[in-house]
């Protein structure tokens, strides 16, 4: 019941379209874990005769299972926590935003004027940055920057 309900919910989140919210591939790896180790130490218990050895590769079993589990849970978050600049924020992973055509086409044109409009400022920058970078190596106080 446990395996179902989270298979359930791996599938459910697979489409939050932020990354730092998508745990879908996380969920459904407990899971397999989960079964993965439940089906080894059935296995052993079935197959050994001796109960003590038996009891304690069941255990081990287990602890390894459940270790496994959260690592795989929390070791990410926690490295996001020590490179928080690793993380991208608020990026789309799989659901592209809902619109018009005609209005992204408007948006295109915005978007395309507002770039050219930053590509000319960003040409009159750096020939300034070039000049004083010129004036400065040289010592040369004639440099005219405006």
């Amino acid at each position: 019941v446990l395996f179902t309900f989270g298979a359930f919910l791996a599938y459910k989140v697979r489409n939050i379209p932020y990354q730092e919210y998508d745990e879908s591939k996380v969920i459904a790896t407990s899971v397999y874990n989960c079964g993965f180790f439940a089906i080894f130490v059935v296995a052993f218990q079935l197959s050994n005769s001796n109960p003590l050895l038996t009891h304690i590769m069941s255990g081990l079993l287990v602890l390894l299972g459940t270790t496994t589990t959260l690592s795989v849970l929390f070791l990410h978050k926690l490295y996001f926590i020590k490179k928080p600049h690793q993380l991208k924020r608020n990026l789309p992973t799989s659901r592209p935003p809902i619109s018009t055509a005609s209005k992204d086409d408007t948006d295109n044109d915005h978007l395309v004027s507002q770039l050219a409009e930053l590509r000319q400022q960003y040409d009159i920058l750096n020939e300034k940055y070039l000049a004083l970078v010129k004036k400065y190596q040289t010592n040369d106080s004639h440099v005219d920057i405006a």
